[in-house]
């Protein structure tokens, strides 16, 4: 990872106290703490010096290209000041000192989870290779049950200033509003741009 102060540019890699330098996300938390989420787990970085954070191990993903049992998909703080990963064991919450699990004895059909956001209503959506699921109040509800005929795995989601929430599956984008359900396609058929992120500017 590589961070700009000024018109300097430092660097630092796992001789550095890094867990690993195939990182796939950054998230800042309200403490001034950095949570990277890396190929081979999680490290918080303080400014100065990095701590490795340990999850448990899940499962490599053997329909993306790479996948590992200690995956780091997304990292998010709630309102809270809850820590969220989404990994290829399902979700880890970490709060002070204890760790909640949500995986597939509380409902996902996969523990495959790509990310999680907190709505304006203080509800959880989550996106994961099969599905976009509600956390709420404890409970896990199968929202993409009702959305589409087959199961289809969500990539990325975001929430608009309105409430609506956009999601992206295959080569379509999608806005769920006040539950209705509406497709954004650039071209037709089999073939067209992936969408891998989505942002509110």
């Amino acid at each position: 990872i590589s961070y700009l102060d000024g018109e300097k540019i430092t660097n630092l890699y796992e001789s550095d106290g890094l867990i690993s330098n195939d990182v796939w996300h950054l998230t800042p938390d309200s403490k001034g703490n950095i949570w990277i989420g890396t190929i081979k787990g999680v490290s918080k970085f303080d400014g100065k010096n990095f701590t490795h954070f340990e999850l448990p191990e899940g499962e490599i993903d053997t329909t993306v290209g790479v996948s590992s049992t200690k995956m780091i998909h997304n990292i998010l703080e709630d309102s809270k000041g809850r820590i969220w990963f989404s990994t290829n064991a399902g979700i880890f919450i970490k709060d002070n000192t204890a760790l909640k699990v949500i995986s597939e004895k509380d409902g996902f059909k996969t523990n495959f989870v790509g990310k999680v956001i907190e709505t304006q209503k203080g509800e959880f959506m989550i996106c994961a290779s099969e599905g976009l699921y509600l956390y709420k109040d404890g409970s896990l509800t199968d929202v993409s049950s009702d959305l589409f005929e087959e199961r289809k795995g969500i990539g990325n989601i975001t929430e608009t200033s309105n409430g609506d929430i956009w999601f992206n599956c295959g080569r379509s984008i999608y806005r769920l509003s006040n539950n209705k359900l509406t497709e954004h396609r650039i071209s037709e058929g089999n073939y067209g741009p992936l969408a891998y992120q989505i942002y509110i500017d």
